[in-house]
């Protein structure tokens, strides 16, 4: 039962360091402190000119630094910004895909703008897979030095010139045409490398921008959605096929600032305007108990916990059996025969003892030597036929010990049946054994 408890303790060790190493090397992956599409970053690739254009709107902009799970209720917008050519520094667990749908359930806007793995499938609306893109899960890279250091409260128009807004617009860039009221009396829109939008069948949407399906044919007359509005419960999820308009460098020049100015007003007037930055690689860091709800060991860990309070219960919550007073180690050979001598001395037959002290020293030889009982004369022939000639001497003299007997005093008793033990174990012996084996008979 010890040993089962050990090994049980012991595996429930190498389960907590292995999880322990799991959970550091997962907190260990962590980006750089600022990203491109980072609400941090006032180089051309950030997007700080954003935040500050959501505080002069009155929209109450927050950048969002923990998971989802902690979301303001409704109503309020949470924007995620991202490329083709950046990944998540996080992804989305389980737990963080079921609170935001919740959240947009509620009433609660979610503007996702080039982001290819931050909609989770149940919403309905998401991005078609592009080989061209880098897939998944990885690090953002930082953006210069010189073009992250800004963090003070600048003036939204020196930040945007500091950012590079008058640079010119990307020649790859993708011309995408505004449809419907929410961006009415915008001509064109610069998009680079937008994604294809994918939206379920069941689901109402309303086109925001539009591209041609396909540019690098002029005759095709066909186009794909590049900005939906896509209602789910009382919220709605704005999708924007990228994010490049609402960068520092074309937040004006594309009209990045009055795309996003309009989506505030008609969705999130009062705000807040929660950026997300946690998934950026911005943030604080998760917990051990926040990995495992995330991967569903919330009921596990409670079984378990009701295991173990059972099993405390059980043993009276000791860790360890009762601890028992050790017993007196027992007495040797040298106090056995003195009790037997002070038993025969009192009894007042020390030859008798003597016999039976013999009688039981022959015994033990030949029961070594699997014969049957015999006495020392035939014991002493059969092991000399056997060519154990020491052993046949020993039984010699374990014979003449019951001769010398006569008149032997009862305080001579321990010495002699020392002397009986020492024949006994010569008597055992077989190494002077010359051609004969322990088991022939004489």
């Amino acid at each position: 039962m010890i040993l089962i408890r050990r090994v049980l303790w012991s595996l429930l060790l190498l389960g907590l360091l292995s999880t322990s190493l799991v959970v550091c090397s997962r907190v260990a992956e962590r980006g750089r402190y600022v990203g491109a599409y980072s609400s941090y970053g006032a180089g051309p690739k950030g997007t700080r000119g954003l935040y500050l254009l959501s505080e002069r709107l009155g929209a109450a902009p927050t950048r969002w630094a923990q998971d989802l799970a902690a979301l303001p209720p409704p109503p309020a917008m949470l924007v995620a910004l991202g490329g083709c050519d950046t990944g998540m520094a996080r992804k989305l667990s389980r737990y963080e895909r079921q609170e935001l749908e919740r959240w947009v359930e509620g009433g609660g806007t979610l503007l996702v703008a080039g982001a290819r793995h931050y909609l989770p499938e149940a919403l309905g609306v998401g991005f078609e897979r592009d080989p061209r893109c880098r897939e998944g899960f990885r690090f953002i890279e930082m953006e210069d030095e010189e073009d992250a250091s800004a963090t003070g409260d600048e003036d939204l128009d020196e930040v945007l010139e500091e950012a590079g807004l008058d640079a010119e617009v990307d020649p790859e860039s993708i011309w995408a045409v505004p449809e419907g009221k929410l961006l009415a009396g915008i001509e064109w829109v610069p998009l680079v490398e937008p994604g294809r939008i994918r939206v379920d069948d069941d689901k109402d949407f309303e086109t925001v921008l539009s591209v041609d399906d396909a540019p690098d044919m002029p005759q095709s007359t066909v186009r794909r959605e590049a900005a939906v509005v896509v209602p789910h419960g009382k919220g709605r999820m704005v999708v924007l096929a990228s994010a490049s308009p609402l960068q520092n460098r074309t937040l004006a020049s594309a009209e990045g600032g009055v795309i996003f100015s309009r989506i505030v007003s008609a969705y999130a007037p009062s705000g807040p305007v929660l950026f997300d930055e946690y998934h950026l690689g911005v943030g604080e860091r998760r917990s051990m108990m926040q990995y495992f709800r995330s991967a569903g060991m919330g009921p596990v860990a409670l079984q378990l916990l009701l295991v173990v309070g059972l099993l405390l219960l059980r043993t009276g919550t000791r860790f360890g059996g009762i601890r028992e007073e050790l017993p007196e180690p027992p007495g040797g050979t040298a106090s056995f025969v003195a009790s037997m001598g002070n038993l025969f001395s009192r009894a007042g037959d020390p030859r008798g003892a003597v016999e039976i002290l013999v009688r039981q020293a022959l015994g033990r030889v030949a029961h070594h030597h699997h014969m049957p009982g015999a006495t020392a004369e035939r014991l002493q022939r059969v092991l000399s036929a056997r060519g154990l000639r020491s052993a046949a001497e020993a039984v010699h003299e374990i014979g003449g010990v019951e001769r010398e007997a006569i008149g032997l005093k009862p305080a001579h008793l321990p010495e002699i049946s020392h002397r009986l033990d020492e024949l006994v174990e010569q008597a055992m012996r077989t190494d002077d054994l010359s051609g004969a084996t322990p088991g022939q008979s004489g």
